[in-house]
């Protein structure tokens, strides 16, 4: 389903693979059939503020190569912006102090088993912590899914391809990447296990050059590959958490966090530099014919999204409208969360707000959540739709069993709310207001939920305007003046 547009850029030229996906970034934009960008303050007590702006996510022509390129680039934050992060505790407490550019295929591009390859130049300098890895796809991603439609972290598991911990000019960080996974069994934070946990050594800082990294995953086991060298190997065909967890559909995610735990405090003077570039050239995935067959074993069953897309809906639509947008197959039930993700902003740069933690909502969660659709404003919105497997079974914290190896599929959609307008809905049922002289007004059809204020008023010559009524059965009403026509 995806043009590759240029093969022979992908390192993956073994003809026991075949190349499934991937993406040159060889456009102006970034893709987003492939791509959405996470946003806001995340994780840990780093020290960005993950944004859109086209200075922090932009992709460019290399002028040696000609290639394009993504360029993830932390740049410093306007200082009334700045804000403690707030999950800095009282005796370490973080400034975030950057912006910086985090994105990932979640809802748009999921991979079970095969190669997950990237090249990419890293950045270097103390506190610098780029990062190419995967999570579950049916992760709630940060309480931004309803959680009762997936697996919050580390249920939904998560494999870290590279992450590199910079240091300061000359020492060991910024030659280093390391390789981990982590999951969790269920939902107890007892459950969490750490495994491989190695890392890597080069003998140049990584920020010198473009360099490969990956994994080749098959069923039960992870390889992982720096410039075509394994460097890590983890069999986990005898651990029964990692098979629930891992050997599972996985989006992909690429951020360049700045500082935290783990990195410390980032030096000062880094951000808006060239260090502070994380640069990708391609990002791609292949399979071979055992990959291929064990993933095809585990789909065979699983629920699927079989077709949807954008939506437009109007003030007073109802669930059933956003139900009705989405087709699922034999396996699932179906279920939807809705964000204002597209309404995320940053606050203008001379701006002056006491608050300038800007993040992304859940704004409705779904079937069974009792805020009706026509509270949200219109406006635009981000829809996911989660199809659930039927025997699932939910705990007594609203969330899946996590002792149950459940399945699920998601995909977002594009969500547009519209005001209501009597005139769009004649448009759009085809009715014509054609009225016949000393004819009742309901004598003229009307589109669905639209009634006449006076439906037995008689039509004449004199008549200018008339009212209409919207009126659904959630409770939602709306009054318009219109003009009839006279015949």
């Amino acid at each position: 389903n995806y043009t590759l547009s240029d093969l022979s850029k992908y390192n993956i030229k073994n003809t026991d693979f075949e190349i499934i996906w991937g993406d040159n970034f060889d456009d102006t934009e970034l893709n987003y059939n492939n791509w959405e960008y996470e946003l806001g303050c995340i994780r840990n007590i780093e020290q960005q503020h993950y944004v859109n702006n086209k200075e922090n996510i932009f992709i460019r022509k290399n002028p040696i190569n000609n290639n394009y390129e993504l360029v993830l680039k932390a740049t410093q934050r306007n200082a009334n912006l700045q804000y403690i992060n707030p999950k800095s505790s009282n005796n370490d407490k973080k400034k975030v102090i950057y912006n910086s550019g985090s994105i990932r295929t979640h809802g748009k591009v999921e991979f079970l088993y095969g190669r997950i390859e990237m090249r990419a130049k890293l950045p270097k300098g103390k506190g610098v912590f780029p990062a190419f890895w995967t999570l579950g796809s049916d992760n709630i991603i940060n309480d931004c899914i309803n959680k009762s439609q997936g697996y919050s972290w580390a249920r939904c598991g998560e494999i870290d391809i590279m992450e590199l911990v910079g240091q300061d000019e000359g020492m060991d960080g910024n030659k280093t990447v390391y390789q981990t996974i982590h999951i969790a069994g269920n939902s107890s934070p007892n459950s969490y296990q750490k495994l491989a946990g190695t890392n890597y050594k080069i003998e140049n800082d990584f920020y010198d050059d473009y360099h490969i990294f990956g994994i080749n995953w098959t069923k039960g086991k992870i390889q992982w590959y720096v410039d075509n060298k394994i460097v890590n190997s983890l069999d986990y065909t005898n651990n029964p958490v990692a098979l629930k967890v891992i050997d599972r559909p996985q989006y992909i995610q690429i951020n360049l966090a700045m500082g935290g735990i783990w990195p410390g405090s980032v030096a000062e003077n880094i951000g808006n530099t060239p260090q502070s570039e994380y640069v990708i050239d391609y990002v791609c995935y292949a399979q071979n014919k055992q990959q291929k067959e064990d993933a095809k074993e585990y789909y065979k069953d699983a629920p699927k999204i079989e077709n949807t897309s954008d939506l437009v809906i109007y003030e007073g639509d109802t669930i059933s409208d956003i139900l009705n947008n989405v087709k699922i197959n034999s396996f699932s039930n179906i279920d939807f969360s809705i964000t204002d993700y597209p309404n995320f902003t940053v606050k203008e740069k001379n701006a002056t707000n006491n608050n300038p933690i800007t993040k992304v909502e859940l704004v409705h969660k779904g079937k069974n959540d009792t805020k009706k659709l026509y509270e949200l404003p219109k406006g635009n919105y981000k829809l996911y739709y989660t199809a659930l497997p039927k025997n699932l079974s939910i705990d007594n914290y609203g969330k899946p069993d996590g002792d149950k190896n459940y399945k699920f599929h998601r995909v977002s959609v594009n969500l547009t709310i519209k005001e209501r307008n009597l005139n769009t809905d004649l448009k759009n049922e085809k009715l014509i207001l054609n009225g016949k002289i000393n004819s009742t007004l309901d004598t003229i059809k009307l589109p669905k939920n639209w009634y006449w204020e006076e439906p037995k008023k008689i039509i004449s010559s004199h008549i200018e305007k008339v009212n209409v009524l919207f009126k659904n059965n959630e409770g939602f009403e709306k009054l318009q003046t219109i003009k009839i026509n006279i015949i």
